[in-house]
């Protein structure tokens, strides 16, 4: 729901319930959750691939982690643990190699056909690609508007504690 908030999504997608919801994205989740269920996918094999699919963000929010101290040394300096270079290094690698074993074990014995498996990979990669690709568009038009993007989706002020 936040999307409806920092002006990603075009407005029409925006607009809001009489209880303050951003109703047109709640449709699209729901759509988004029904279809495979239409499709007679098996329940079991959609979380398994949801979750999966939800594992790889989590690559970019490790390699973040490393960056803090470069990117707020103050903050950096007040936090309780303040670990050394090398052993954020060592835990990105660790968490990296963890979420790499529970993809591994995850995806071991999809009932799923590997052709519906590879399809779902497919769909999420050009859905991602779609994703990046409609941000920067959407960026580039709120700045012709005088809108800065990066500012309404980005909020400094969580590190000033």
């Amino acid at each position: 729901m936040v999307a409806s908030w920092d002006r990603v999504p075009p407005e029409w997608v925006e607009i809001l319930n009489r209880y303050g919801a951003p109703y047109v994205i709640i449709l699209g989740m729901l759509a988004v959750g029904a279809i495979p269920l239409i499709f007679g996918l098996d329940i079991r094999d959609i979380t398994r691939v949801a979750t999966i699919s939800a594992s790889f963000p989590a690559f970019i929010v490790f390699w973040v982690v490393t960056q803090i101290p470069k990117k707020y040394p103050e903050a950096f300096k007040q936090s309780v643990f303040q670990p050394s270079q090398g052993w954020m290094g060592a835990l990105f690698l660790f968490s990296a190699f963890a979420s790499v074993v529970g993809v591994f074990f995850l995806a071991q014995d999809l009932s799923s056909t590997v052709i519906i498996v590879l399809t779902v990979w497919v769909a999420i990669a050009i859905a991602i690609a779609i994703a990046v690709a409609y941000y920067l568009l959407r960026k580039r038009y709120l700045a012709s508007k005088g809108i800065d993007l990066d500012a309404l989706t980005t909020d400094e002020e969580i590190f000033n504690v």
